[in-house]
């Protein structure tokens, strides 16, 4: 009798925990910012786009991981939550009517009685934002995603590498712009990991990021006392322009096995599957 109250009572709150996590994003949906402002520095868009003013920040000024960054602190009506918001550089890039486009990635990490809650596997989240400058000089909010989570990161940041966002923009469907990257991750023992992800950067519908798969994998430092046990898997990554919605993606794998001296060779190809949202694998046979 008491193992199935409990049962129950863990089943009750995972509902609970379920629906609240439900509730909460259909309220982040509903929150709505201004469309438009006057520049893309950070200030102007802090009171033309979301209606609030810089903050003080003077804590995190001298601050290394922060001081290279346009900042505020302020709640978000959203998340329902104080955060630190974090201004990265506006990425330029061409839409798929080859429009200029200009994307604004703001970080947020959560922040509560003057800290910053952060750990070691946590990630902050994102506002995702796209404008288009119009004749007037001004810029008009397109589209944007509010308080993204699920991104790649560590310690309370994000890992998104506008670096290689630059580098690999591109058309990822038919009428879709978007960029992949890698991001990097350290598992128990110090063993290096690698996930490729994908940007997608659509003027209408989810601008998301998105895990296309394994993109590389180090245990040498892991079985550092049994070398004949490690790994080292290392990977490319081709986009396959092929007309569909979702270009597939196609990643080629070297691994060398500790104790062996030639590499194996594998292809896997990436599909998007938009009612799960994510991509599936299909291994290709060499």
């Amino acid at each position: 009798m008491t193992k199935l109250l409990l049962l129950c009572s863990v089943l009750f709150i995972g509902c609970i925990q379920s629906s609240y996590a439900q509730n909460q994003q259909k309220f982040i949906e509903t929150v709505e910012l201004n469309r438009k402002t006057n520049s893309l520095e950070f200030k102007d868009i802090l009171k033309n786009i979301y209606a609030q003013q810089i903050g003080d920040t003077q804590q995190y000024a001298s601050d290394e991981d922060f001081k290279s960054y346009p900042k505020t602190v302020f709640y978000d009506a959203a998340a329902q939550e104080q955060q630190l918001v974090l201004m990265h550089p506006v990425v330029v890039y061409k839409n798929a009517n080859n429009e200029i486009r200009y994307f604004v990635l703001m970080e947020k990490l959560s922040y509560s009685n003057g800290y910053l809650e952060t750990c070691r596997a946590c990630s902050a989240k994102a506002d995702f934002l796209i404008f288009k400058k119009q004749d007037n000089g001004s810029f008009y909010l397109l589209n944007y995603q509010l308080n993204a989570d699920d991104l790649p990161g560590g310690a309370g940041r994000l890992k998104l590498d506008l670096k290689q966002i630059k580098q690999h923009l591109q058309p990822m469907g038919k009428d879709l712009i978007g960029s992949y990257f890698v991001g990097h991750y350290t598992g128990a023992g110090g063993e290096a990991g690698s996930e490729w992800y994908n940007l997608f950067l659509p003027d209408q519908g989810k601008i998301q990021v998105v895990d296309i798969g394994l993109a590389g994998n180090d245990s040498r430092s892991f079985y550092a006392d049994r070398p004949e046990y490690s790994s080292v898997t290392t990977s490319t990554l081709n986009v396959m322009a092929n007309g569909q919605v979702y270009y597939p993606i196609e990643v080629s794998y070297k691994t060398l096995n500790g104790g062996k001296k030639k590499s194996d060779f594998e292809k896997s190809r990436f599909i998007f599957n938009p009612k799960a949202n994510a991509y599936i694998e299909q291994k290709i046979k060499r």
